[in-house]
């Protein structure tokens, strides 16, 4: 077997391992009542103000806490799917051939899983599906993969001036 394929065969196993890895935490978040998961983010945001209060030397009271606790909820929404996102389009891109439906088939991905979450929360004592949670997941999840393009644009632009450079080296000697 080629190098090359074994590192492809890595970065699968890698990235499907991460991406089930978004999908599991994602799921056991959700599986936790309403007033569990909201003590639980709202103890997490209190020991963050509390960090920020002593390097930055700045008083967060528990009143600003509370008002920022539901912001902060939709921005862990968004950026596990962000993460989903990049790591389920690299495990994709190890699976289709087609390179342009990629995007697509991460997407649906992301969505599809944003709502399935949405309908297990019904069945969690003190949850509920929110079409809102949807489409801030599709929301990060887009960002995820404007990311991945934006980064694989860089990568590609960096190695075709490498390929010039190269090429001018070449015809040099």
């Amino acid at each position: 077997m080629k190098k090359k394929r074994i590192i492809e065969i890595i970065e699968l196993i890698i990235y499907t391992l991460l991406t089930l890895g978004c999908v599991v935490i994602i799921f056991m978040l959700s599986a936790q009542e309403g007033e569990v998961s909201g003590a639980n983010s709202l103890g997490i945001l209190t020991a963050v103000t509390e960090v920020v209060n002593d390097i930055f030397q700045v008083e967060i009271n528990d009143e600003q806490i509370l008002n920022v606790h539901n912001f902060a909820r939709k921005i862990a929404h968004f950026s596990i799917y962000a993460a989903l996102a990049i790591f389920a389009y690299n495990m994709f891109r190890q699976l289709i051939e087609q390179k342009q439906f990629i995007f697509a088939v991460t997407l649906i991905f992301c969505i599809l899983i944003a709502v399935s979450d949405e309908i297990h929360q019904i069945f969690i004592p003190d949850r509920s599906a929110e079409i809102r949670d949807v489409l801030i997941d599709t929301l990060g999840a887009c960002v995820g993969l404007a990311l991945v393009w934006l980064v694989s644009t860089v990568v590609k632009k960096i190695k075709k001036s490498i390929n010039k450079i190269n090429k001018k080296k070449d015809v040099k000697r």
